[in-house]
């Protein structure tokens, strides 16, 4: 019987090679844990706007992520953790959030019209800007 850590080690495994070969990851997307309130996600995140590199696109993989598991994914990857500010509703998929120093934090209005008005591609009106009640399509 394997141990409780190689378990883990290969859920994280399996977790990770799903991940990376779903047909929405592309080149630039990264994979990131984002740690919100007591909760883990695993994500795929880009920084769409390169002139604005502080907003993430976040799209969640995974929720509530067990401790174990999470440690595994880290040691596997060394992928980037982010602390996702506890104000924010982070309850649904696709986001736009962002980065003020280690923190995920609400967009401006400035940086949700500047979103609309430059829209990307794989960003659409079905990322939130991080509440329940306002989403890209309407600001």
């Amino acid at each position: 019987m394997d141990s409780p850590k190689t378990m883990y080690d290969t859920a994280a495994k399996e977790m990770l090679m799903l991940a990376t070969r779903d047909s929405d990851h592309h080149q630039e997307h990264l994979l990131g844990l984002f740690k919100w309130r007591q909760e883990t996600h695993l994500c795929r995140f880009s920084t769409p706007y390169p002139e604005k590199p502080y907003i993430l696109s976040i799209h969640k993989i995974a929720s509530g992520l067990d401790p174990h598991l999470t440690k595994s994914l880290r040691n596997q990857s060394h992928m980037p953790v982010f602390k996702v500010h506890p104000k924010v509703e982070f309850l649904g998929k696709n986001y736009l959030l962002g980065l003020a120093s280690d923190m995920l934090i609400l967009l401006s209005g400035e940086d949700i019209v500047y979103c609309l008005v430059h829209p990307k591609k794989g960003v659409d009106a079905s990322y939130r800007s991080g509440t329940d009640t306002m989403d890209l399509g309407t600001p």
